[in-house]
């Protein structure tokens, strides 16, 4: 191809297998530009492409060589099944807060996700979280709408032993139960108080309207009958 009176010669890269065209008839490599760089290159670091033998997925390191041909996650599991690697991150004898020692909780000793603390496992490349795999693994398949929880009174995210399967709603509730959620008068935009919805609530079954009990409180028709319904003030 010439352009502008230069002729540019067409390069295939060997790792991402895209065209290049540069205005060298050869190249010092194979690759081309982002490739040679690294995808992820930091500022002052090179990263080189390495495609593993077993899963054929292209990772990037800051060595030219490797001792194996493998990816980090194919290398860890080579000739071990997902669970045997999973419960090789697990400790039974860690002694917790939450239960007395024979009913202890099973630490999640591998990575962890950052943002919420939860425990990170990686299956097909992808990372999952710990609790959940474990929990399909045992009891099979659950719906995306479904979550898997911890059971009260734990209290560890890391924890793979008191799980069980429930919705949003419950895992509210026990968030509420286990203060790790603010609710009811701990709010900052709470107008009302415990008793005075338990009041409302108790005027309401003897037979009182929702206006009569709103104008008792001083509250608006609005914040009575939603409190009365348990739209607002669910934990109690």
């Amino acid at each position: 191809m010439t352009t502008r009176n230069r002729t540019m010669y067409q390069h295939i890269c060997i790792v991402c297998q895209g065209v290049q065209w540069t205005p060298e008839p050869t190249r010092k490599t194979g690759m081309c530009y982002t490739c040679s760089r690294g995808k992820k290159a930091l500022p002052g670091r090179r990263r080189f492409p390495h495609i593993c033998t077993v899963c054929h997925q292209t990772q990037w390191t800051q060595k030219r060589t490797r001792k194996t041909d493998m990816c980090y996650t194919c290398s860890r599991s080579q000739g071990r099944t997902d669970l045997e690697r999973f419960w090789a991150c697990v400790d039974k004898e860690i002694p917790c807060q939450c239960h007395l020692f024979e009913d202890r909780c099973w630490i999640w000793t591998g990575r962890l996700f950052q943002a919420s603390g939860y425990g990170s496992f990686t299956v097909d490349h992808a990372p999952v979280s710990a609790h959940r795999f474990i929990y399909v693994a045992e009891h099979g398949p659950l719906p995306p709408e479904v979550f898997v929880l911890h059971e009260p009174p734990c209290t560890l995210k890391h924890c793979i032993r008191h799980l069980y399967a429930g919705t949003h709603t419950q895992n509210m509730h026990d968030a509420v139960l286990m203060h790790r959620h603010k609710a009811g008068e701990d709010t900052n935009m709470a107008v009302t108080t415990t008793a005075e919805v338990l009041a409302m609530r108790a005027d309401h079954a003897s037979g009182m309207t929702i206006a009569a009990i709103a104008r008792k409180y001083g509250r608006s028709q609005d914040i009575a009958g939603r409190a009365i319904r348990r739209r607002t003030w669910k934990h109690i």
